[in-house]
């Protein structure tokens, strides 16, 4: 028997994923705009051709989901378990990504562009804090109440009071594991929008030392792919994605500590710079964003240090029930196979 309707915290929850996407497909749509009509004088703030690409593409990227946004908060007002998974998701991406730019807001130095006042920067501070600090309330109050029992029962068709009780057990990929896979999945498809957008090619930062050309960016795209399919085979409960994406994961923390702690590190970002600006003419002119650039390396590095740490850490802590889960649906398998 299923309830006739959701309960009052999930239809608020369904309306505020609706609007909050609503309001992300306005702003998206706007800053597509804004971006095409951006004026070709001299005196305008050129962005350089493969930026100004990169922008449209991604912005067009986050509409697609924001759209996606939509249908799972009318999916979320409907009951369907689809959508509460994806809720949960997404609050998990929102809430541990949204924390570090929070963090990397608030304690970033950034140094002001010519002719602004430092009040203007600080008001720019604040408002990208609180820009980005009430997604990240929305994704903790999501992640609380999609897993409270009472919730989950509504979204399986009993009554809340059931508590999910009757359900049969189901062998289940770990959520905070459902996570990480689910951001290495939209990493890689990002990564597969973007790239190749540029005519240029970065040079890899490898334990301290800079790598250039095909080398390089084949390690890169190489890792990127074996992690989509560790993703793919956590989501499928698969034992040998489990090693696959630890290994990965420790091998890329290794090579930013390495690369952090080198007493290269300026030299390398220096190194960095001057091969995009030798690529890009066009981003010769601009002097301040190359200077906020090397200004905040140093921070950049420490936090794009730290989501590896913590699904490194995440993937570690949630091994066991992961394996069991693993086990449990391996065990299923083979009863209908024996059954067929």
């Amino acid at each position: 028997m299923s309830p006739s309707r959701p309960s009052a915290s999930v239809v608020a929850a369904g309306i505020v994923a609706i609007l909050g996407s609503c309001l992300a497909i306005l702003g998206f749509s706007l800053a597509l705009i804004g971006i095409a009509l951006i004026p070709s004088t001299p005196a305008a703030h050129q962005l350089p051709a493969a930026v100004r690409t990169m922008t449209m593409v991604m912005l067009v990227l986050f509409l697609g989901i924001a759209v996606f946004g939509v249908l799972t908060g009318v999916g979320i007002l409907r009951l369907k378990n689809w959508a509460r998974i994806s809720a949960m998701i997404w609050a998990g991406i929102t809430t541990v990504f949204g924390s570090l730019v929070l963090l990397f807001t608030l304690f970033m130095p950034i140094p002001n562009p010519p002719g602004e006042q430092a009040a203007a920067m600080a008001t720019v501070k604040v408002f990208l804090f609180v820009f980005y600090a009430v997604p990240v309330a929305i994704g903790i109050w999501w992640l609380i109440l999609f897993n409270q029992s009472q919730i989950r029962a509504q979204f399986f068709g009993m009554p809340p009071e059931s508590g999910m009780l009757e359900v049969p057990a189901k062998p289940r990929c770990p959520l905070p594991v459902m996570v990480i896979a689910g951001f290495l999945v939209f990493s890689f498809l990002c990564a597969l929008v973007v790239v190749p957008l540029f005519h240029f090619r970065v040079p890899m930062l490898l334990f301290g030392h800079l790598v250039h050309g095909r080398f390089g960016f084949g390690i890169l795209m190489l890792t990127a792919v074996l992690m989509l399919i560790a993703a793919i085979g956590l989501w499928r409960l698969q034992r040998w994605s489990y090693p696959l994406i630890i290994g990965l994961q420790a091998f890329w923390l290794l090579n930013g500590t390495i690369t952090f702690l080198s007493p290269n590190f300026t030299q390398n970002m220096q190194g960095v710079l001057n091969e995009m600006q030798t690529q890009m003419p066009d981003m010769a002119g601009m002097d301040w964003a190359s200077q906020n650039y090397l200004h905040s390396a140093w921070w950049m590095m420490v936090l794009g240090l730290v989501p590896n740490l913590l699904i490194l850490t995440i993937l570690l802590y949630y091994r066991e029930p992961f394996q069991k889960a693993a086990e449990e649906a391996e065990g299923n398998q083979g009863s209908t196979n024996k059954a067929r």
